[in-house]
């Protein structure tokens, strides 16, 4: 986890500015977009530096189409979002990289408890 940028504290909660939503997050749990977390008071981002997906383009699906015509572009992208789109072509993309990265954070955290009581 990596301490996250834009957000202040508001009594025990934590109100995150990165985006429109304004979320007010209590301790332990996360934003709409499931990857700023409030831990301990502060809010820390779970997807800082993973990647889940990386691919060459053709500028032409992307908003830059004029910046230089029939060039490609590459692309990388991370899980979490804050949108929540019916026909989303990643989201089960966005969904799975989430869930597995909670599952490791969650054996993580019993094995810390684990050998803290051994």
């Amino acid at each position: 986890m990596y301490k996250a940028m834009y957000y202040e504290k508001v009594n025990d909660k934590i109100h995150c500015q990165l985006c429109p939503h304004n979320c007010l997050i209590e301790e332990g749990h996360s934003g709409k977009c499931n990857v700023r977390i409030n831990n301990d008071g502060e809010l820390y981002t779970i997807n800082y530096g993973e990647i889940t997906s990386a691919s060459l383009d053709p500028i032409e699906k992307k908003p830059l189409y004029y910046f230089k015509p029939h060039s490609q572009i590459f692309s990388v992208g991370s899980f979490g979002c804050n949108f929540t789109c019916s026909f989303c072509q990643n989201y089960t993309l966005i969904l799975y990289h989430f869930q597995i990265l909670l599952f490791h954070q969650f054996l993580w955290q019993f094995q810390e408890s684990f050998l803290i009581r051994a």
